[in-house]
């Protein structure tokens, strides 16, 4: 069945569970993933060599200039050409070397936009920190020294984006000889998290008993809204990350078959193993999920912004409003409760992220290392992840059981956990 204007606008925006493909005629189709379409087109050269490539995105590209384009590239696949190369080889013509910008693009348009879970944030990378040093440059006069002091500034400023220019920018070098279009050795290739001092800053914290205690003595007595609340106990019982409890749409939660779950574009791990992410509601938490769905009103999200304390939006919560929940109870703990000397209690950093590493550390005296694993949505060593497609829902069940009844211990006669005063 041929794309019509009609199915692109009733589907853009749509939600799936995962990327799905539908087909025009001429080799295109339409990818429709988190939320987004983009036109593909996906050719046999005479070579029997099947390539991919991306048109545009909808609507910023319309379908009948989708087809414009692809009826153009047929043509050259007609006459014994990749369209690819054939593109580069004009886009270059009158350039007797290419700049750092033309090959990037190149790059981007090529691999990134096809292979890259996020391509967006890679093109802002570049744009933000390359583009305005070094993008106007032809490549062939880029000095290395040069290279290697900026990167070096860049691991001392902000190690994750000088990790990402590395491997981006020795991607796109690669890919630009690959395909003929410099000679030039890639000044990126001798660069790495080592040779910057990059180092990679493992977690330990992992909240104690007592200080789970003391976290929801300090949820008792703080004037927090009983949504946030809410998102306190899930990410401590889930072990979830703050990112995917933050983009939780209301159709991934299922109180029929009593399940939450993350598609795979939505969490870490779903890029490398194409499956999403599956956890089971418990009976005894549905309530803490039903809290966030009333006070979401009519937006997709389940977790959105507070305009006050019980004033509702359909705005999605942002990411700093999330991080920003734990430094609000360790702030109020710190100021309201004094120690046996009677002063003001200390309290050790700590992050949304180390309630995921707490719950880890409990799950291993309930259940077995896999099963913990799969409740993080880990991927597991070797093969595993290949052969052994079993969710283990019940496993998962008696854990998680388990785990909240600790929380229920730690929670004491609060009302934190079971909200026996919630007002929404």
């Amino acid at each position: 069945m041929a794309l019509t204007d009609i199915w692109l606008r009733k589907n853009n925006g749509r939600l799936t569970a995962k990327e799905e493909l539908t087909s025009d005629t001429g080799a295109m189709f339409a990818r429709l993933r988190g939320g987004k379409i983009s036109f593909i087109y996906r050719p046999y050269l005479q070579s029997g060599e099947r390539i991919k490539m991306t048109l545009g995105s909808y609507p910023k590209m319309s379908l009948k200039d989708a087809r414009d384009k692809r009826d153009e590239y047929n043509r050259m696949v007609n006459e014994g050409h990749d369209p690819r190369r054939k593109l580069m080889a004009t886009r270059f013509t009158n350039a007797t070397q290419p700049t750092v910008n033309e090959l990037f693009t190149v790059w981007y348009e090529n691999q990134a936009m096809v292979r890259k879970k996020n391509p967006a944030l890679h093109l802002r990378t570049y744009e933000l920190h390359l583009k305005k040093e070094f993008g106007n440059m032809n490549y062939v006069d880029l000095p290395r020294v040069v290279v290697g002091k900026y990167l070096v500034q860049k691991a001392n400023e902000v190690p994750h984006i000088a990790l990402r220019i590395i491997s981006d920018m020795k991607a796109c070098i690669n890919y630009a000889k690959i395909h003929g279009l410099t000679d030039a050795e890639n000044v990126f290739q001798i660069f790495t998290s080592r040779s910057l001092g990059i180092s990679r800053s493992i977690g330990k914290r992992v909240l104690s008993g007592e200080e789970l205690r003391l976290m929801y003595k300090t949820l008792d007595s703080m004037d927090m809204n009983e949504k946030n609340l809410a998102i306190v106990n899930l990410m401590l019982f889930y072990g979830c990350r703050g990112a995917e409890i933050r983009e939780t749409r209301k159709d991934w939660l299922n109180f029929e078959t009593m399940t939450w779950t993350v598609p795979p574009e939505f969490h870490k791990t779903g890029g490398k193993t194409g499956k999403p992410l599956v956890r089971p509601i418990l009976d005894e938490m549905k309530h803490l999920w039903e809290i966030l769905l009333a006070f979401s009103g009519d937006s997709q999200y389940v977790c959105t912004l507070m305009a006050s304390k019980n004033k509702k939006t359909d705005k999605q919560m942002s990411a700093n409003a999330l991080r920003s929940i734990a430094g609000q109870i360790i702030n109020h703990a710190v100021g309201h409760f004094k120690d046996a000397q009677g002063e003001p209690i200390t309290w050790e950093h700590w992050t949304n992220h180390d309630l995921r590493r707490t719950a880890r550390s409990h799950w291993s005296e309930f259940g077995d290392w896999a099963v913990c694993e799969k409740m993080l949505g880990h991927s597991l060593p070797g093969e595993a992840d290949v052969y052994d497609h079993n969710q283990y829902m019940g496993q998962m069940r008696a854990i998680y059981r388990q785990w909240w009844n600790q929380i229920q211990e730690y929670a004491g006669e609060t009302n934190v956990v079971q909200f026996e005063k919630a007002s929404v």
